[in-house]
Formats: C-alpha cells, sequence, structure tokens
C-alpha cells in the first residue's frame, strides 16, 4: 500500500489504494461470489444437541456463549475460520443449512445466537431498553402506521448503502424471506475507496474531514462532529449511515409521557435536533456519489429461509431493495433476525472518533475504553432483553429516517444520557 501524495492533507499518509481480502467487486468481469458455509446434517444435529444442553441448563439469552452452547472442535473450529474470513479475508460469510420452520421462535433464537458466539463472543446492545434481538420486518398491525412515522427496517422500501453506526460485526438470521424483492447487498468499502481515490479524491477528502454533523440524544449536545471514514492500523474504517447524518426533525406525532405532545409549532420550539445542522451541499454530493459507487460493485446476497449472515461493519456496507411481503400469517413475509457483535480476539478497535455509537452499543463490556474518550456515549446499565418475536403494537418512535437504517431514538426522559436507537 502506497502513501497517498496526491489528496488533501486530511488523508496525508493513508494509502493511494488498498489491496487486500477485503477489496472485491460483485460485479465485471470477474465478479466476487458470495462466501457460503455449508452445514452438513450431522452439523445441524450437533447444533440441535447443544440447543438441548443449553436450555436442561434453564439458562436465559444473555447466558448463551461459546461455552455454554458447547459445539465439536471440528465444528467450533469451521465457525473460528468463518470469523477469521469476516474480520481480515473477504469481510462477510453465510451459512447455510438449517430451517426455521423445524423449530419454535424462541429455539430458532438460541440457535442464532449459540452460533454467533462463535463469531464474536460480545453482544451489543441495540436500543435504551436493552434489547439485544432486533426483528427486521413488518408486522401487519404496524400497516396502520404510516411508513413515515416508521423506522426504515420496518418498513418495506429500500434502503440505500450503509452500515450500522454502533457494531463491529453485524449478524442477520433470515427466519423468512419476502414474497418479492427484499435482496440484500453487500458493497466493499475497500474497493468503494480505490475508485474514489482514483476518480473523485475531492469525495474521499469530504468524507474524511471530521465537519459531519452526527445526530445523538440524550446528552447535552444533540450531535457531534466526526469523519466517516478512517485509515487506522493498516484497516480503512467506515462508519457511514444517511439517516443518522445532518438534522433528523421530530415525528409530529410522537407523542411524550412527560412532557407536551410534539404539534405544530410545538415541535420547532421543543425539538432540541433544531440545533443539528444540516449537511452541505458538497456532503450531500458526496453521499451520493459513494453509493453510487458503491452500487456498481455491489454483491448479491442469495438468502435463503434459515441463512446467518455475518458482515465485518466496519469494511462492508450493506442495502437493502424494497419488497413486497405474502399474505398475512403465511410464508413469503420477510423476517430478519439481528444481533450485533464484536470479537475480543479478533475486531479491529474503533478510532475515537467513530466510538460514540460503538460505545452505546458496547460500552457495557469495555467501560475502561469508554472512558478513556468521556463524552456522551456512556450507556447507563440496562437489563438486557431477548424478544423472541417483534411487538404487535408499534410505538411511533420520537425520531424517523425513512431512508437509512441507522435511526436516533429518544425516550420520554430527556434527562437521561444513555443513546436510545433502531437501525438495520
Amino acid at each position: 500500500m502506497e502513501p497517498n501524495q496526491s489528496l488533501a492533507d486530511s488523508l496525508s499518509g493513508w494509502p493511494r489504494f488498498l489491496e487486500g481480502g477485503l477489496v472485491w467487486s460483485g460485479t465485471g468481469a470477474s465478479p466476487a461470489g458470495p462466501h457460503i458455509v455449508q452445514l452438513q446434517p450431522v452439523d445441524i444435529a450437533e447444533i440441535e444437541s447443544a440447543l438441548k444442553a443449553f436450555k436442561e441448563l434453564g439458562y436465559h439469552g444473555d447466558k448463551v456463549s461459546s461455552d455454554t452452547f458447547r459445539l465439536s472442535q471440528n465444528l467450533q473450529s469451521r465457525l473460528r475460520d468463518a470469523s477469521h474470513d469476516v474480520h481480515s479475508k473477504q469481510g462477510h460469510c453465510l451459512l447455510r443449512g438449517l430451517e426455521p420452520n423445524k423449530y419454535s421462535p424462541e429455539d430458532n433464537a438460541m440457535i442464532f445466537l449459540g452460533i454467533a458466539s462463535h463469531i464474536g463472543d460480545v453482544r451489543g446492545v441495540q436500543d435504551s431498553d436493552g434489547n439485544m434481538l432486533s426483528h427486521i420486518t413488518v408486522v401487519q398491525q404496524w400497516k396502520n402506521v404510516p411508513d413515515r412515522l416508521r423506522h426504515g427496517v420496518h418498513t418495506e422500501q429500500g434502503m440505500p448503502f450503509h452500515n450500522d453506526m454502533g457494531t463491529s460485526v453485524l449478524a442477520l438470521h433470515y427466519r423468512q424471506c419476502a414474497s418479492e424483492g427484499g435482496s440484500t447487498h453487500l458493497s466493499s468499502a475497500w474497493t468503494v475507496y480505490n475508485e474514489l481515490s482514483a476518480n473523485y479524491p475531492d469525495v474521499l477528502e469530504a468524507l474524511a474531514t471530521p465537519n459531519w454533523p452526527i445526530q445523538i440524544t440524550k446528552a447535552k449536545s444533540r450531535y457531534y462532529l466526526a469523519p466517516l471514514i478512517q485509515y487506522k492500523h493498516g484497516n480503512l474504517m467506515v462508519s457511514l449511515d444517511p439517516g443518522r447524518l445532518g438534522r433528523q426533525t421530530a415525528n409530529a406525532e410522537y407523542k411524550a409521557t412527560k412532557f407536551p405532545p410534539f404539534l405544530g409549532d410545538n415541535a420547532k420550539t421543543c425539538d432540541k435536533a433544531a440545533e443539528v445542522p444540516a449537511l452541505t451541499e458538497k456532503q450531500n454530493e458526496a453521499l451520493d456519489t459513494f453509493n453510487k459507487v458503491a452500487h456498481e460493485h455491489r454483491l448479491s446476497v442469495p438468502a435463503r429461509p434459515g441463512d446467518m449472515l455475518f458482515v465485518n461493519n466496519w469494511a462492508l456496507l450493506h442495502a437493502r431493495d424494497p419488497y413486497m411481503d405474502g399474505s398475512a400469517g403465511g410464508a413469503g413475509r420477510r423476517h430478519l433476525v439481528r444481533v450485533w457483535l464484536h470479537d475480543q480476539e479478533l475486531s479491529w478497535d474503533p478510532p475515537d472518533s467513530m466510538k460514540t455509537p460503538w460505545a452505546a452499543a458496547f460500552g457495557h463490556r469495555f467501560p475502561d475504553s469508554i472512558e478513556q474518550t468521556g463524552g456522551p456515549h456512556r450507556r447507563n446499565k440496562v437489563n438486557h432483553k431477548y424478544p423472541i418475536m417483534p411487538a404487535v403494537n408499534y410505538q411511533v418512535p420520537k425520531y424517523t429516517a425513512g431512508s437509512a437504517a441507522f435511526v436516533v431514538d429518544s425516550s420520554d426522559d430527556e434527562d437521561d444520557d444513555h443513546l436510545d436507537r433502531c437501525q438495520s
């Protein structure tokens, strides 16, 4: 990797081009294919045995680990090899062979957590309620809530390329796939970097400049300024979600229980998010170019029900096509379960500029590293929850962003200082 001498000072010392297994394209003359690890019948029997043994211990979801969900040395080694693939090779892995309709929702959740614990040994908190599992789906009863009042992950709309600004590894379990559409696409940020370096150096400079307003909540300041890309210890790291950038206004229909409802002009005066700067024209153009290049190199994931997808969230971006669900109660209704992972041996350490959302998810396990940076990203301790199914009633959040996955949310307690978020 040669230092880049042609770009601005903000990129001084960065390589001109990146090399290695994380540089790939899903299109072109020699497109990369999905990295699939196929489970054999003997593996599935072993996983079912591990599930049975775990349930006999009487433990709950927070106790699932590689020690309590015990697998043979052979299968453990293959899963650790898959973790190495995610962290230092092509950046993703699709585990295939399980049939979710054979198991109860609770057993599906425990199997997912058990296998995931061999990919990453620490799970992240996904919101201030302590949820460790998120359901990426649309429940039929939610249809009485307009799309604009739901998080992007809880609609059938497509999503641009982004990553989950809060985790090292993104893990998704496909319980069901949509009747039509809904494909997941991956794109290597390392490949995007190389093309931007060669053809759009001004865009690369804009992404690396620490002036992007990233909205947060439950803190004295409603945002902080940071770059969207960083180069640290030989790794390009990206923390980018268009729906988290710039000003996200409060939903007028949001009703707090401790404060007056946000209605009409009250939203303008009560919404502290108005303090957050809007993105500049140059920043919006940089995002458009970034998404365009990512789309040009996309790899479509041929997901099936039961598949588990593990993604290096620092190095790869993901997007989703719009979709159409089948009839209520039947097959063809898209339902993914998401877990956030960090592996203490293999995962990359986030730079300080990207630590705020990551610390909100993992600070409960790494308090020392969080205290070193200070700031509003420390999370109060909450009880961990493992909802095996999505809630029937949809609570309108204070903040939504219909085109992206990582959304700033807020509960009624404005004096609290931890972050409440929902993303995909």
